[in-house]
C-alpha cells in the first residue's frame, strides 16, 4: 500500500530518502520497532506521559515530516562509510541525530540532572548494561519539549540500496548509547514511561519557524 511516498509491507514501514549516485536510500522501521514505539511514544495525543508525542500519533507521520531533515545527515554518514580506505578502522554504522522542531511536540523522558535534589532521585536500571537516576516524585512533571531524536543504523542491501534502519525515535534530547551510567555521562535524570507530563500550553503552535540549520544537531556516529 502506498501512502504519501511511504510504503507498508506486512507492517514494515519504508520511506525513500533520495539517492547517492544510483543507489537509493530507504528509511525502514521493522514491526518490532513499530510495536515498541507505539507502546511508549505513540500512545495517543491526549496521553500526557513522559516519552509520548502529542504532535503525532504514529511513526508514519513522523518519518514523513522529517525525511528532508534526515537526508543530509544520512548522506554524510554513508559518504564517510563509502570513502573509507581498505584496512582502516571501521566507521560505526549506528548513529543518532537530534532536531529542534518548530513547535513543541511531546513530553521528554529526561531532564537536566542539575535541577533536582538527590532526595527526589532514585537508582534504576535502563537495561542490562545501562543505569541512571530516575525522578520518583509525581509532583515533578515531565517537561514539554521541542526536541526529537532519531536513532538509526546504516546498511547496504544487495550492493545497491542503502537501508536506514530506524531503531528509535523519541521526544527529547539525544542521550547517546544506552551503556553504563547514562545519567552521569549525559547529565540527565530520567522519568519512567508512566510519569505525568506538564499540561499542553494553549499557545503550543505559536513559535517562530526555524531554519534547517537551526533545527538539527548531529551526534557523530564515532562519538564513542
Amino acid at each position: 500500500m502506498a501512502q504519501n511516498n511511504q510504503q507498508v509491507f506486512q507492517n514494515e514501514i519504508r520511506h525513500p530518502l533520495g539517492k547517492i549516485g544510483n543507489h537509493p536510500i530507504i528509511a525502514v522501521a521493522y514491526p518490532a520497532t513499530i510495536e515498541r514505539l507505539s507502546s511508549r511514544c505513540f500512545r495517543g495525543k491526549g496521553v500526557c506521559k513522559a516519552g509520548n508525542f502529542f504532535r503525532w500519533d504514529n511513526f508514519l507521520d513522523v518519518i514523513r515530516e522529517f525525511a528532508d531533515d534526515l537526508k543530509p545527515f544520512i548522506e554524510e554518514h554513508i559518504e564517510r562509510i563509502s570513502a573509507q580506505p581498505a584496512g582502516a578502522r571501521p566507521i560505526p554504522r549506528r548513529g543518532s541525530v537530534e532536531f529542534k522542531n518548530e513547535h513543541p511536540l511531546g513530553w521528554s523522558s529526561t531532564a537536566d540532572l542539575a535541577l533536582y535534589r538527590r532526595e527526589v532521585l532514585e537508582h534504576f536500571d535502563i537495561n542490562n548494561g545501562a543505569y541512571g537516576r530516575r525522578i520518583r516524585s509525581n509532583r515533578i512533571l515531565a517537561p514539554i519539549t521541542d526536541l526529537i531524536t532519531f536513532v538509526y543504523e546504516v546498511k547496504k542491501r544487495d550492493n545497491r540500496t542503502w537501508l536506514v534502519i530506524v531503531h528509535s525515535v523519541y521526544p527529547g534530547k539525544d542521550v547517546g548509547d544506552l551503556k553504563g551510567n547514562v545519567s552521569e555521562r549525559e547529565q540527565v535524570a530520567f522519568f519512567d514511561w508512566f510519569h505525568p507530563g506538564e499540561p499542553i500550553p494553549s499557545n503550543v503552535n505559536s513559535s517562530k519557524p526555524l531554519s534547517a540549520a537551526e533545527r538539527a544537531t548531529l551526534r557523530p556516529p564515532a562519538r564513542r
